[in-house]
């Protein structure tokens, strides 16, 4: 991931991440990745959580 923000700018990504998953949420907003505060529920057991960094989307 670090390698293509490298090559492609680190402004401007978009991501989503599981977010019963905690390791994922700490991994992304340790990167500067920060919450748009859009998320999807799946499931009973399974919510989307959206992440941007940089750029100007949320």
């Amino acid at each position: 991931m670090t390698e293509a923000e490298r090559l492609h700018g680190d402004d401007g990504w978009e991501l989503d991440t599981i977010l019963q998953e905690k390791g994922n949420l700490h991994l992304y907003e340790k990167m500067g990745y920060r919450q748009t505060g859009k998320t999807t529920v799946i499931n009973d057991r399974m919510t989307l959580v959206f992440y941007q960094k940089g750029g100007t989307k949320a």
